[in-house]
């Protein structure tokens, strides 16, 4: 199949071509595997802690919204970790993320926020992660490594933007590159619940554009 074949192919496929899309077919670019560990803490913001009750047709719930401030440092995961990657994408990882739990701090829930990753003091990426809370992915029949209820657990996609990338030789002279990736979290509260040690895993592409 030609490109502009391939191109048509999608137009038919779709009324309108989402953006996403968009930007895949926009040029060439270069994928580098980013396959990290992370360790850091997770603090909920007391005073942005509170329940609420609310009554539809399907009778009456309870949901607690909450602000979490999350804090990692970031170590490359040599097995899938591209070379570009291990030379550049290291430093702090935060994250500052609004998250709803249905009934208590146990129950299934979803969150979403804005992160910021340093790499090294060099390079800064930037941008959107939202996911599931509480709840696992990773379970039977697919695979059984966790439970649907998997408690103190976050799953979720990022995408950002990487400001100064023109450093890494491979993309030399451009100002920006694409960042995404799925990431796990596991949180082990500490007693009262309002701060916990994390656990972490990301997944992902460093997208860069040719030329």
């Amino acid at each position: 199949m030609a490109w502009q074949d391939l191109i048509n192919w999608v137009r038919t496929q779709n009324a309108a071509i989402d953006e996403e899309q968009k930007l895949m077919l926009a040029a060439p670019m270069c994928l580098y595997e980013i396959s990290k560990d992370m360790k850091g803490d997770i603090h909920l913001d007391p005073e942005m802690t509170h329940p609420e009750k609310c009554k539809n047709n399907l009778g009456e719930c309870t949901t607690i919204k909450t602000i979490e401030n999350i804090k990692m440092s970031v170590i490359d995961n040599g097995k899938c970790d591209s070379e570009i990657s291990r030379e550049v994408c290291m430093g702090d990882f935060s994250a500052k993320l609004m998250a709803v739990l249905r009934d208590n701090s146990d129950g299934r829930g979803y969150h979403s926020g804005r992160f910021r990753w340093e790499f090294k003091d060099l390079f800064v990426a930037q941008g959107r992660m939202s996911g599931i809370t509480n709840a696992g992915t990773h379970r039977f029949p697919l695979l059984d490594c966790e439970p649907c209820n998997a408690l103190a657990h976050m799953e979720g996609f990022l995408d950002g933007y990487v400001t100064g990338i023109n450093y890494i030789p491979e993309t030399r002279g451009q100002e920006y590159s694409r960042l995404v990736g799925s990431y796990a979290i596991q949180i082990d509260w500490h007693k009262g619940g309002m701060d916990g040690d994390l656990l972490g895993i990301l997944e992902g592409m460093l997208i860069g554009p040719c030329g």
